[in-house]
């Protein structure tokens, strides 16, 4: 089962935290190596092929989503610095008044 997680940085902060999410990725991809490595030392159609390709599977998903993730916040980062100061921080008084 796959969940949502949710944290804050500070804006500062918001680079350094893509660029972690994409060391993360680098080492999934690495990962991939290996298992794609092991699968291709398969002698045959096996049980064992068979998991290998599922690990495989599921470790491109993880990537797939960390990707995904470090996209967004890239996007949102550029689109708040892009924002005249008054208006990121109109919008921030205003989102706290719920």
């Amino acid at each position: 089962m796959r969940v949502t997680v949710a944290y804050t940085v500070d804006l500062e902060d918001v680079p350094s935290e893509v660029y972690r999410l994409l060391d993360g990725v680098d080492s999934g991809l690495t990962a991939c190596a290996v298992v794609s490595s092991t699968i291709q030392q398969c002698d045959g159609i096996s049980d064992t092929l068979i998991n290998e390709m599922v690990l495989l599977q599921e470790r491109i998903a993880t990537i797939q989503s960390t990707l995904e993730d470090a996209k967004g916040i890239a996007r949102g980062y550029l689109a708040t610095i892009s924002k005249p100061p008054g208006e990121a921080l109109g919008e921030m008084n205003h989102d706290n008044l719920d």
